[in-house]
């Protein structure tokens, strides 16, 4: 199925001290591979994307030497420009902007103003413990770009081989399977498809019987509701589907390592009160530990708080 049409790359150029560095670090190779291989596959357009963070002062110095050397702004548009060169190569149309301002809310605004249906950025690999596994751009789109936002973690051999949907069972659950599901009937790749009922949901006063029934009868919803889902796509390797009871951010982190998932695809905003939702705080200890390329999906209709002016 195709999905997406006007894909926007978000390029970090940054190197130690150096605004524009000379080699281009992985997680930009794998940003740019992704971005290619999903815009081949769906004739989408992509539009490779770097926003220089500085100040209004060093914005001004730039313009003023602007003809007397080579700018770090015509760097950086170089720099751009070899990765449309590589799209061209690849029969993809492709195009480049370099613009001044903090990363993620440029990339947002370039995405309000040329209407882009997915973002994709890299991520450098950074230790767990410092709880930015994914970096703090991508975690700020995931929360405020109102298009999906796929974060890749650079892998030595580049292959989406496992790939994990968290269905909540509410319309941009829905919305992740498709994503999701499309995704792995396009590589070949083994799907899970993973939903988890918090225990509490149950009730603690049920007695022993009528727990056993509501947890049969949830079983049976879920599964028939992602079974219908699963209907619809050729997929080469039959989907896993896991029904698990617990809290969601544990399960889906426990799959992940489990199954070698290398990417999730998941809601990021449900609506409180449905049982087994990804949201507000379970996304929050979720987007800190997740070692896996993300790809994060916003309800219909949801308005980021970013705006043009």
């Amino acid at each position: 199925m195709k999905r997406f049409r006007n894909i926007l790359v978000g390029i970090d150029l940054s190197q130690g001290d150096h605004l524009v560095g000379d080699q281009l670090s992985p997680h930009n190779v794998e940003a740019m591979e992704k971005a290619l291989w999903l815009a081949k596959a769906n004739g989408a357009q992509v539009r490779f994307f770097t926003s220089l963070d500085v100040s209004s002062r060093a914005q001004q110095l730039i313009t003023e030497r602007a003809g007397l050397e080579e700018t770090v702004t015509v760097q950086a548009q170089k720099r751009l420009e070899q990765f449309v060169l590589q799209a061209v190569q690849a029969d993809v149309s492709a195009d480049c902007r370099v613009v001044f301002g903090t990363s993620w809310i440029e990339i947002i605004r370039q995405v309000l103003r040329d209407s882009h249906d997915l973002v994709i950025v890299g991520t450098r690999h950074v230790d767990a413990l410092q709880g930015t596994l994914l970096g703090n751009t991508g975690i700020k789109l995931m929360r405020k770009c109102p298009c999906p936002v796929w974060v890749t973690q650079a892998r030595p051999d580049h292959e989406l081989s496992k790939i994990l949907v968290a269905h909540d069972l509410t319309p941009v659950g829905d919305r992740s399977l498709e994503f999701g599901g499309s995704m792995a009937e396009m590589l070949g790749a083994k799907l899970h498809v993973l939903h988890a009922m918090e225990d509490v949901e149950f009730g603690s006063l049920l007695e022993a019987e009528e727990l056993a029934a509501q947890q049969s009868q949830w079983r049976d919803e879920a599964k028939s509701h992602i079974a219908a889902q699963l209907a619809q796509y050729n997929l080469a390797q039959p989907a896993t589907t896991h029904l698990v009871t617990g809290s969601a951010d544990v399960e889906i982190l426990k799959c992940i390592e489990q199954h070698g998932i290398d990417l999730l695809v998941m809601g990021t905003i449900a609506r409180s009160g449905i049982p087994g939702l990804i949201m507000g705080n379970t996304a929050e200890r979720l987007l800190s530990r997740i070692s896996c390329s993300v790809l994060a999906v916003k309800p219909e209709g949801f308005v980021s708080p970013i705006t043009l002016s």
